[in-house]
């Protein structure tokens, strides 16, 4: 036991905690009382020291995939002498030390960054291929010379088969002719945001645990890939606790991410990157968005699997304002007029719209890029979610903090 454990001390054989939950603790010498109604995420990494025979009792940290619960009560580390009231839980509540909240708070949020250094030669190119090759098992540098040969066949649609890998090949072609098509809808803007988008998600997601596999989906799945950070960042943002789920590592459907509301509720997040919505496309006609939009709604309800249902995230890249349109004014129409799974909150329409690039004394700079988000509820829902309302749901809870040395629930 190191000084940076959160250790409650227990009064004589009055529990330590007392919660909303379904199980008990009890010492594992004596069998002493420690705490009451909690349930598997109420008490995480803190040690609780039998009133009884002094045995400590550990609780572990989450996993660190695992995201802490919406409210918190966090413990600095240090001795609490309990009370005989013990600290009282409401429900949904947890106590956490310290420094696991913090732990959790660093590898679920992106790293700060003062800026994406965006290539800006075929040297930067150059490096950028052996970074990811290396992340790859060396199938990005075969990915690029698929693509290279493409072009050189006058093949330049092979776009959806590995983004990067087209847009890297692309900007040699920009350096090597030094020119570029700066108009906003252009194939040169694209590969330059596509690059930007890939190299900024590589360098802010290093420290998560999945990251190991993030390279791959970047580059096999780049659309439905980066549509999952740019929502994650967003749901971050608005002080939700969001955790990624690595299909690869379960069996069974599961969504791309998770809400975790509280120690009981949480809510499934599913993305979803329709090619007729991934630029560059010819706008789709109504007819098209309405089938699209149906099918995503058909398809989701087997990947919501938390208690709370789930949420369709649909995401469109680089769509024209008038297809932006069309497809918010369509998923509201589609959702309202059928009946769909109740486990379903609704859908969360992101948009990404295109960065400003500019052509500086011959080099690429490229502003930062737009998200919005759109939100359509399902008027046939059942779960409790206030998702798609401004923020977190509006629960009787405030996270707070303890400081040791001091004595609570007396």
């Amino acid at each position: 036991m190191t000084n940076d454990r959160c250790i409650l001390v227990q009064s004589g054989r009055h529990p330590v905690v007392r919660g909303a939950g379904s199980s008990a603790i009890r010492c594992t010498t004596c069998a002493n009382l420690l705490v009451v109604g909690v349930d598997d995420q109420t008490i995480i990494d803190i040690d609780i020291r039998c009133g009884v025979c002094n045995n400590v009792y550990s609780f572990s940290n989450l996993p660190d995939e695992t995201p802490v619960p919406l409210y918190l009560i966090r413990l600095y580390p240090g001795v609490y002498a309990m009370g005989t009231e013990g600290i009282a839980l409401p429900s949904g509540a947890c106590i956490v030390s310290f420094n696991a909240a913090e732990s959790k708070n660093f590898v679920h949020t992106p790293r700060p960054s003062d800026g994406v250094a965006f290539p800006r030669n075929f040297d930067d190119l150059s490096a950028l291929i052996q970074r990811v090759d290396l992340l790859t098992a060396h199938n990005f540098s075969r990915q690029v010379g698929s693509v290279r040969r493409a072009f050189s066949a006058k093949n330049t649609s092979n776009f959806h088969e590995c983004p990067p890998a087209w847009a890297i090949v692309r900007l040699e072609g920009i350096y090597r002719t030094g020119s570029i098509d700066l108009m906003p809808n252009s194939l040169d803007t694209l590969a330059c945001s596509i690059v930007h988008n890939f190299i900024d998600k590589l360098d802010a997601w290093e420290h998560h645990p999945f990251f190991a596999y993030f390279p791959k989906w970047l580059c096999n799945e780049f659309m439905h890939t980066n549509a999952l950070f740019s929502a994650l960042l967003g749901l971050r943002q608005a002080g939700n606790h969001v955790g990624l789920l690595n299909a690869s590592l379960n069996t069974h459907a599961t969504p791309d991410m998770y809400v975790s509301l509280t120690t009981e509720r949480q809510l499934s997040l599913e993305i979803k990157a329709p090619r007729i919505l991934q630029g560059p496309t010819i706008d789709p006609s109504a007819s098209d968005v309405t089938r699209c939009i149906e099918t995503q709604l058909r398809t989701v309800s087997r990947q919501l699997i938390h208690s709370e249902g789930g949420l369709l995230i649909v995401s469109a890249y680089r769509i024209s304002n008038a297809t932006e349109r069309k497809t918010i004014s369509i998923a509201e129409s589609v959702i309202k007029k059928k009946k769909y799974s109740g486990k379903l909150a609704g859908i969360l329409l992101h948009m990404h719209r295109p960065a400003q690039i500019q052509l500086i004394d011959g080099q690429i700079f490229i502003g930062a890029g737009e998200a919005q988000f759109f939100t359509v509820k399902n008027p046939g829902y059942v779960g409790e979610s206030d998702l798609l309302d401004d923020g977190p749901p509006p629960l009787d809870l405030e996270s707070r903090s303890l400081y040791p040395n001091t004595t609570y629930g007396l």
